[in-house]
This record gives C-alpha cells, sequence and structure tokens, in this order.
C-alpha cells in the first residue's frame, strides 16, 4: 500500500514520459521509464503491504545470500545510534525469503527518510552469518 502511494507521488511530481530515463544503481543500466515501472510492479506483486520500498533488481530474488541456515540482520536506524538485530533462518535463504522475514518484524518506518532497501549486504570479516539491511533515500 505504502508503496503504490509512493510510486504515485513520484509519477505525479516528475510527469515522466516514455522518453526519459532511469537509473538503476543496482545493475548500472539505464532503463526507460516503462521497464522502471514494470520492474517495481514485480516487486510491487512480489511484496505487498510492504512499509518500504524494495529497490533490488527482481532478478536477484531468487539469488541465495548465504548457505547458512541461520543468519543475523542488522538494521541501523538512519540519524540515530541505533541498530537492530533480527535473526532469519530458513533451508533457502534467497534475497525474497530474507526481505519477506524482515517485513514480518514492523520496523517503524514513520521516522526516517530512508525507506529504500538498495541492497543485503555482508558484514566485512564475517563468515556468512551477519548481514546489513542497506537503506537509502
Amino acid at each position: 500500500m505504502y508503496i503504490n502511494k509512493l510510486i504515485q507521488y513520484i509519477s505525479n511530481a516528475y510527469k515522466w514520459n516514455t522518453n526519459e530515463y532511469k537509473y538503476n544503481i543496482n545493475t548500472n543500466i539505464m532503463t526507460s521509464e516503462d521497464e522502471y515501472i514494470i520492474e517495481h510492479n514485480k516487486l510491487n506483486k512480489l511484496f505487498p503491504n510492504c512499509d518500504f520500498c524494495v529497490c533490488i533488481d527482481f532478478n536477484k530474488m531468487n539469488e541465495i545470500i548465504s548457505k547458512e541456515k541461520t543468519i543475523i540482520l542488522q538494521y541501523d536506524e538512519f540519524g540515530r545510534d541505533k541498530k537492530h538485530y533480527f535473526v532469519v533462518s530458513g533451508d533457502k535463504l534467497t534475497y525474497e525469503y530474507v526481505i519477506k522475514q524482515f517485513m514480518n518484524y514492523k520496523v517503524d518506518f514513520t521516522k526516517t527518510d530512508h525507506r529504500f532497501l538498495e541492497d543485503i549486504s555482508r558484514k566485512l570479516n564475517n563468515n556468512d552469518t551477519h548481514f546489513v539491511m542497506d537503506f537509502g533515500s
């Protein structure tokens, strides 16, 4: 619901036309507005009622993040020195599965402008069990 409102707001604010191009930060490829909208519609269907915007390439959703069965997700509140840690367990820890599990934690995004999940990255010096939710604005 939030994502649909966000996309509508952005579409209205920028009055996109089919000749404009947007930069996809995850693939370093320029995409047309139509491709951009199709990508976000797929993500909206995959993550309905999501309180944040998933900006990770749709094609990465089935990629395995970790071969481990249990990982720790770290979420840092932007502008605050507050870190949250969540445990995610499963047989196949794909981007889609991990994002859906993170959604279940009901993080409060009303206090931040950083609502765009750009990636899930491995924490440095780690053995495939500690990951950071990379949110931006």
